[in-house]
């Protein structure tokens, strides 16, 4: 009984860990202040200067919503 049920609680763990997809590698500390376009804040309202960072630059909520 207990080698059945640790079989499929591995089973479980695996199904798991595969439906998570993975997280893309986020830009070093560097990498981000000189990738950040500082003249960019500007076109959007607060609270929306994530859209200047050049990975958001398709996204259409960052589009509609620009200044």
């Amino acid at each position: 009984m207990k080698f059945s049920l640790a079989i499929c609680l591995l089973a479980c763990l695996v199904a798991v860990v595969a439906a998570v997809p993975a997280q893309p590698r986020l830009p070093k500390l560097g990498e981000v202040s000189r990738q950040f376009d500082p003249e960019c804040p500007g076109n959007y309202p607060p609270g929306l200067e994530f859209c200047c960072y050049p990975w958001e630059e398709n996204n259409p909520f960052c589009e509609f919503n620009r200044l």
